[in-house]
């Protein structure tokens, strides 16, 4: 395991006091990036740089990435050994094996960190997870950001044996970020360090995985659950706005912006404004330097997810501003968490 740690403490230090919790000495690899250095106000974690740091230690042929707040399913390393999982692997070097992803609700109600109620109940099976689904304790990751995760087939991953593979036939959104497990070798980019705190640092990744010719399928039976931890700092940084922006609709952002009322807005002094000037280039580089080997095309109705900026938007973007939805699942993510949550034949019984 290959673990990357944003701290002032040495790496051996750091590593000593997981092999004290249980962790592997000989399986662990602890690399660790200085706070005072990079990011000394807290709200601009790089956190891009901690991910490339972290593949460079990977000894394996593949790996799984997955930031630390999610935490993986009990089956996941053996469902990766199946014998059918490693020859699907092995026979195709651009496979991005999608690990779909789950959240589970604060077992308090006070806002903050109660691990003592939250950390018995994260889910290790698939079972416990369905159970926390149907009780609405748990659902998909981050409903409230529809593009984040909805390109993955959450209802057809409900049914799906363990080990088998549902390639996914095209993807709803620029801002899909699964996690991924991947072959790990000179053709995998990078993570583009640029993007540093919060916003488009995973989705770019992907965006370029896609256009690289990766084949995005799903893994049954595996899955990640998100650990519900308060809000970063670097979360917090993103989500601050002008008062002219604070009770408006994200996709009507830029009608405020060019209008009389949003003329005095400094938007740069914005984490958020930064960002997506900064993606903007780098769609651009991307168009530019990438070459379109695209085997997973975008849905036809894909998001529109330009509408979303606070700075201009590219009027060629390839996806279309389109409000219906596809008639099949991985989309309205409220219809997804109630199918979830339907008795089927096979469910455990709680």
């Amino acid at each position: 395991m290959s673990i990357v740690i944003f701290t002032d403490e040495d790496a051996a230090v750091v590593k000593n006091k997981l092999v004290i919790e249980g962790c592997s000495k000989e399986h662990l690899t602890v690399q660790t990036v200085s706070k005072t250095r990079y990011d000394p106000q807290g709200t601009d974690y790089p956190v891009n740089v901690l991910r490339n740091l972290a593949f460079s230690k990977v000894k394996t042929t593949h790996l799984v990435y997955a930031d630390i707040d999610f935490w993986p399913s009990e089956s996941l390393h053996s469902i990766l050994n199946i014998q059918s999982v490693k020859e699907r692997m092995a026979s195709d070097s651009k496979l991005a094996t999608v690990v779909p992803v789950f959240q589970m609700n604060r077992r308090c109600r006070a806002y903050k960190d109660c691990r003592d109620d939250n950390i018995p109940f994260m889910p290790k099976r698939k079972d416990e997870l369905i159970g926390l689904i149907k009780k609405r304790q748990a659902s998909t990751f981050d409903p409230t950001n529809e593009g984040g995760h909805g390109s993955t087939r959450y209802i057809s991953w409900k049914d799906q044996k363990e080990g088998s593979y549902l390639d996914l036939p095209c993807i709803r959104s620029n801002r899909y970020e699964p996690y991924l497990a991947v072959r790990y070798c000179s053709e995998l980019p990078p993570f583009q360090e640029g993007f540093s705190g919060y916003g488009k640092n995973k989705m770019t990744w992907a965006m370029q995985l896609r256009r690289s010719g990766y084949q995005f399928s799903q893994l049954g039976e595996a899955f990640l659950v998100h650990y519900p931890h308060l809000d970063s700092k670097s979360r917090l940084e993103w989500n601050k706005k002008p008062k002219e922006l604070q009770k408006v609709d994200s996709t009507l952002v830029v009608d405020v912006l060019e209008s009389k009322k949003g003329s005095n807005i400094d938007l740069l002094s914005y984490k958020r404004a930064r960002v997506d000037a900064l993606f903007l280039d780098y769609k651009d580089w991307l168009r530019d330097n990438v070459t379109d080997s695209s085997r997973v095309p975008m849905c036809e109705n894909a998001l529109n997810d330009d509408v979303r900026l606070w700075v201009h938007r590219d009027a060629g973007d390839e996806s279309e501003d389109n409000e219906s939805e596809d008639n099949d699942d991985g989309n309205d993510v409220v219809e997804v968490n109630e199918e979830l949550a339907k008795e089927t034949e096979g469910d455990a019984q709680e």
